[in-house]
């Protein structure tokens, strides 16, 4: 037992400096996700943009018939983006369309009218992977995530800050063509922890923590 009275006493002044420590680096409490039912379940009620009601009426070209995506959808902005059909260099999450980079070498911009609290999006380049960022109305980067190649993939956000713009960018292994699907915009169900509880519970110090502070007694 002595040596768990002493586990204990090193773990409380760590987390509560970290705590403080991380609290510090960031106004912005984000929460990451790339698992798309876990996303979805922390949200209240959320949206769908799939892109497969758009008429392809445009090209056709190297990728086919396309149609380009601008102001098509009410409170969103779209620079550099097309809608093709989800079978040329990729695939879709939801048949048959999804949205390309118009020059197929420079980001997808997407720009929120009303700022959004969660965002979410599938890669389904396949041979690309993405960069997903997210930013706040001053352009400040409130969150990243690198999403990988050979495989449809989710990433998604949700911020106690309005995200005003997302952009997501091709980065290696990548042919410059990058392919999104299923843009999910919604609302949270619960206010986002401050960025250092996230933290801890993701690394599960938290837990940790919670568990010698009880009186746990290990068998």
């Amino acid at each position: 037992m002595a040596h768990m009275k002493k586990l204990k006493q090193s773990i409380c002044p760590a987390i509560i400096l970290l705590a403080m420590g991380l609290d510090g680096q960031s106004q912005a409490a984000v929460i990451p996700f790339t698992n798309d039912v876990a996303f979805q379940s922390a949200l209240g009620s959320f949206v769908i943009h799939n892109f497969d009601s758009f008429a392809l009426n445009e090209g056709p070209d190297g990728g086919g018939s396309f149609q380009t995506l601008d102001q098509q959808i009410p409170g969103i902005d779209f620079d550099n983006a097309r809608v093709n059909l989800g079978a040329f260099g990729g695939t879709f999450h939801s048949s048959p369309n999804v949205v390309l980079n118009a020059d197929f070498v420079s980001p997808i911009m997407v720009t929120f009218a009303t700022p959004q609290f969660a965002v979410g999006l599938y890669n389904s380049s396949l041979v690309d992977a993405e960069r997903f960022e997210i930013f706040d109305a001053s352009n400040n980067l409130l969150g990243s995530i690198d999403l990988p190649d050979q495989v449809v993939n989710f990433g998604g956000f949700i911020s106690d800050t309005g995200i005003a713009r997302a952009m997501v960018t091709p980065i290696a292994p990548t042919n410059g063509s990058i392919y999104i699907d299923d843009l999910t915009l919604g609302t949270p169900t619960a206010a986002v922890p401050e960025p250092a509880v996230a933290w801890l519970f993701g690394s599960g110090l938290l837990l940790l923590f919670g568990r010698f502070g009880s009186g746990y007694k290990p068998a």
